[in-house]
């Protein structure tokens, strides 16, 4: 059961950081600096967990009693700042990584339901 819950952590931490680059990259969009962007990449990546601890009851939430949440958030917003001409290449970055990290959240949040 250990090696089932080490992969739902790193499904858990795979869109969260999905999120923050789709978040990172809407706020670069809208001209905000490093100030602004850290924590509109925070919160469009840890609000649906938040949301979700909330309604199972897992109180409080995951995302924000551990500190991997704040560090992934930090590292994936630097990314995303010094590989920006990289991700505007994408047609509509925001609306792909969006997708993705609501594929990722929708395995991880039924398996967090189950338990």
């Amino acid at each position: 059961m250990d090696k089932l819950q080490a992969r739902f952590n790193i499904l858990d931490m795979a869109g969260t950081l999905v999120f923050v680059i789709s978040g990172a990259a809407a706020a670069k969009q809208r001209g905000l600096n490093l100030f602004g962007i850290v924590p509109t990449a925070f919160t469009v990546a840890c609000r649906r967990g938040v949301i979700r601890d909330v309604c199972i009851g897992a109180i409080p939430p995951s995302e924000l009693t551990n500190w991997y949440y704040l560090v992934a958030v930090i590292v994936a917003t630097g990314m995303t700042i010094g590989l920006n001409p990289l991700v505007r290449r994408l047609n509509h970055p925001v609306l792909f990584f969006d997708a993705l990290g609501l594929s990722l959240f929708a395995v991880e949040g039924a398996q967090k339901c189950l338990a």
